[in-house]
Parts: structure tokens; C-alpha cells; sequence
């Protein structure tokens, strides 16, 4: 993967693209880490949807789950 910088947001959603192309469907696993709590898994293996760069509120989307209902 390319080595971005943070204050490169610019190319961020077409990396962001690339990865959600290249791991759509996977097995995932989100893992949150803070130095107050710990880690905490918001999400185990649950099948990847795609990554986003919204550059109004400057976050990075994560989405899992996908189309099934099961989800």
C-alpha cells in the first residue's frame, strides 16, 4: 500500500477506493484502542463493505455488514 501522510487527504478516497475493491466481502474485525479503556471489538467478522474519506466532517468511514438481512 502507498505510504500517505496524514495532510495528504487529497488522495485518500482513491486509496480508500482500492481497498474497498480489493477487500469487499472479507471477514473483518474493528478494534478500537484507547489508553482510558483499552481495547474494546465494535465488530468480529462480520463481511467488509467499504472505507470513505468524507472530507466535510474529515473522517474515514468504515462499513460493515453488507446487503443480507442477516446483517
Amino acid at each position: 500500500m502507498a505510504d500517505t501522510s496524514t495532510s495528504d487527504r487529497a488522495g485518500w478516497r482513491s486509496m480508500l477506493d482500492e481497498i474497498t475493491e480489493a477487500h469487499s466481502g472479507e471477514l473483518v474485525t474493528i478494534e478500537v484502542v484507547d489508553p482510558s479503556i483499552g481495547s474494546q471489538h465494535e465488530a468480529e467478522r462480520l463481511p467488509f463493505s467499504y472505507l470513505t474519506y468524507d472530507p466535510k466532517d474529515d473522517v474515514v468511514v468504515v462499513a460493515v455488514g453488507g446487503q443480507s438481512p442477516r446483517y
